[in-house]
């Protein structure tokens, strides 16, 4: 039945089940925390003895970035004999290295500005660099600090939608029902689809009203216009969402309701989180491809 299947429906399906392959390897926060990582870009090695493991977390991580999309090298299995060239690979990477292999054993020292994420022990070590290589050590510890701060919210808000026995015993307003709980994990991808999602779309809202287009010579002639964007007015803009303030930056493209998001993080919090997801290339596809 499943080769009969639509090819869309199949990938589909097969993108649901590295996801819920994934969150049986790690907790809600640990979760979070590499989702954070691969979405401001980060050099990410997944380690585990299961390849079909490795395959899972490439693929799972990557799709979860939608709308964005992952521009960079992705390796769901590197072969032993190319691992120790792989890691130093200057540019952001998705890469996965089986445990079993013996040459990828002998690899205790990984660059300081690599991510290992170890899906057999259920934990994530962010990198002592993590950040571009331009930023400094300061910086970059406080980027690491604001990304598991921010982890730890948004894997608390997972963990108690996939196990709220867990997450809320200590609420004294909760009280558990065998029959939600059973509900929660009918579609266990479909609610961390939905979480990420709606974090992305929170993050990349107003981008619109930030963009200028501009061509130069004849409007008839067919010339590729340029995009310009305003990065003071999107800070700005992410910064009132945060305080549930209602901006007229945004110029009516979303009512009060919309403005008042559980997602939307400001500058007093998350301002290297902004700056550094503002700068990647996948933020530069997104709003080179908008629409004029």
């Amino acid at each position: 039945e499943w080769i009969h299947r639509p090819m869309s429906e199949q990938a589909a399906l097969f993108e649901d089940q590295c996801i819920c392959h994934i969150l049986e390897c790690l907790s809600p926060t640990a979760f979070c925390l590499a989702f954070l990582t691969v979405l401001l870009e980060q050099k990410v090695v997944f380690v585990s003895s299961r390849r079909s493991t490795l395959l899972s977390a490439t693929t799972a991580f990557s799709k979860l970035l939608a709308p964005l999309e992952w521009p960079h090298l992705t390796v769901p299995i590197v072969p032993s004999n190319l691992a120790v060239d792989l890691i130093q690979y200057p540019a952001p990477f998705l890469i996965g290295l089986c445990s079993k292999e013996k040459d990828n054993q002998d690899i205790f020292n990984f660059p300081k500005d690599v991510t290992v994420i170890e899906l057999d022990l259920g934990r994530v070590m962010l990198g002592d660099n993590y950040a571009s290589s331009g930023d400094s050590k300061g910086a970059s510890a406080e980027l690491r600090l604001q990304v598991i701060y921010l982890a730890e919210e948004l894997g608390a808000c997972l963990g108690s939608i996939l196990s709220p026995e867990v997450w809320r015993c200590e609420d004294p307003f909760y009280v558990c029902n065998n029959d939600e709980k059973e509900k929660s994990a009918v579609n266990v991808s479909g609610t961390v689809r939905t979480l990420c999602q709606e974090f992305i779309t929170e993050l990349t809202e107003g981008v619109d009203s930030c963009c200028m287009w501009i061509e130069e010579g004849d409007s008839d002639m067919n010339q590729e216009g340029i995009v310009l964007f305003d990065e003071d007015r999107f800070f700005h803009l992410k910064d009132l969402r945060s305080k549930k303030r209602n901006a007229s930056l945004l110029a009516g493209e979303l009512s009060s309701s919309e403005v008042t998001s559980k997602f939307a993080i400001g500058l007093d919090d998350f301002d290297l989180i902004l700056e550094t997801f503002l700068r990647g290339q996948a933020m530069s596809v997104f709003i080179s491809g908008r629409e004029k």
